[in-house]
């Protein structure tokens, strides 16, 4: 079985309709590392729906010039799926950016609760969700989700909550015996949905009470304590089963 060859427009030029330069990147990818030639096939995507059918016109290691032979503009999803999730020390937060974006994740916000255990450097915040950002640029190419998720600047719990819009379902995952299944929550007026995912450390008494004033719907990640990044892919699954 033929592998399929997937390579990303984000910094590419158009020349026509019918010819693509990759960046230098990408370029070396096809080249260097996955050792192409000419007339070979590859899936172009470019992050926002669009899917190109192309073959490998010039197999220059710096600028690969691809010939366009079809497009197609995949469907948007109906649903829409943000994923506020706590920061964490260590690469936790790295760790989760693939498989939510494979998973369809439509924005991914970074949170900071009252109990993260993690001070974020202002100073490295652009290199950070530059690095986020070429993580989900990779989990595009491996899926084939045609859609490359939003990254957030890191934001306050609180700042969150204020920003919220009306009619959106904001499901809140908890440990708390009372927390409901993602299943019995009904669908959204507007077909948007954010779950918030806590630090391991949980939710402070000030969240929860800003939480019930906001009319958040908490939902239970099962009874044992979950790893963030455990928590977040699972959750998500979860919620995109019910709301697909």
């Amino acid at each position: 079985m033929a592998r399929t060859i997937r390579t990303f427009f984000e910094h590419a030029s158009q020349e026509s309709d019918e010819h693509i330069i990759l960046d230098k990147i990408e370029s070396h990818h096809l080249i260097n590392v996955l050792r192409l030639n000419p007339n070979d096939e590859v899936i172009g995507l470019d992050g926002m729906g669009m899917v190109f059918e192309t073959i490998i016109l010039e197999p220059d290691p710096k600028s690969v010039v691809l010939s366009v032979i079809g497009k197609k503009m995949m469907h948007q999803p109906v649903s829409s799926f943000r994923m506020c999730v706590a920061l964490t020390q260590g690469n936790q937060w790295d760790n989760i950016v693939k498989p939510l974006t494979e998973l369809g994740v439509s924005r991914l916000s970074p949170l900071l609760t009252e109990y993260t255990q993690f001070k974020f450097n202002k100073e490295k915040e652009e290199q950070k969700i530059n690095k986020w950002k070429r993580l989900s640029i990779e989990a595009c190419k491996q899926s084939g989700n045609a859609w490359l998720p939003s990254i957030d600047s890191p934001e306050s719990f609180s700042s969150f909550a204020n920003g919220c819009e009306e009619g959106d379902l904001i499901l809140m995952g908890s440990l708390s015996s009372s927390a409901k299944s993602i299943s019995t929550f009904k669908h959204a007026p507007t077909k948007n949905y954010t779950l918030l995912i806590g630090p391991e450390g949980g939710w402070s008494n000030e969240e929860e009470r800003i939480a019930v004033e906001k009319n958040f719907k908490i939902f239970s990640i099962g009874f044992n304590t979950l790893r963030v990044e455990t928590a977040a892919i699972s959750s998500l699954a979860v919620a995109r089963e019910k709301f697909l």
